[in-house]
């Protein structure tokens, strides 16, 4: 079935694209703490004139821009994509209400990421790059609770995702329903002159 094999290909690229975005994330803030221990002696000059705090705040800053601009790429990739996705099961296959309520719902989170929840995440992202952790702000207890509503969208996401594609590669192909009714109905005796 060429809508099954579609359908996987939408959800295995959906999956990817956003375990791809959530490494890339973790590595960018893992990269700082490895360019801090071991940097390249022109930078290690240049590091020590900031001083350690400072440089940590810096690096910090440029992954989280790196990150802000590639979750930003994948949702504007991904909105695109999540309306694709459904309007094909509504259209071009025969899944029932619970999978297009789910596709539906994916929409719904991934536009309410794209326009609520992100740039308020950036926002305050922005206001805490050059404090340090230790130091207290009045702004970093709500970037941890958008933060946490944002990890906890996208664990649904691939729940969703991962639920759809059980899904569809476990339901059972099907024919036409009348099939069966069309080939009978040539072998009624009303219908003998179809067979001189």
């Amino acid at each position: 079935m060429r809508s099954r094999g579609f359908t996987c290909l939408i959800l295995g690229m959906w999956l990817a694209g956003g375990l791809l975005v959530a490494l890339l994330a973790s590595e960018n803030l893992r990269g700082v703490d490895h360019l801090l221990r071991e940097p390249h002696p022109s930078a290690s000059i240049r590091m020590q004139k900031l001083g350690a705090t400072d440089s940590r705040l810096l690096l910090r800053y440029q992954a989280a821009e790196q990150n802000r601009s590639a979750v930003d790429a994948w949702e504007n990739l991904q909105l695109p994509l999540a309306l694709l996705f459904f309007f094909y099961l509504l259209f071009a296959t025969y899944e029932g209400k619970f999978a297009l309520g789910l596709a539906l719902l994916l929409v719904v989170v991934v536009t309410l990421q794209k326009l609520l929840l992100t740039p308020n995440l950036e926002a305050f992202g922005r206001l805490l790059d050059f404090v340090p952790e230790s130091a207290p702000s009045p702004f970093r207890g709500r970037f941890e609770i958008l933060q946490n509503t944002y990890l906890g969208m996208e664990i649904f996401k691939s729940v969703a995702l991962l639920g759809l594609a059980a899904l569809v590669i476990s339901r059972p192909r099907r024919s036409s329903r009348h099939s069966g009714q069309k080939l009978n109905v040539v072998d009624k005796a009303d219908y003998g002159h179809v067979d001189r």
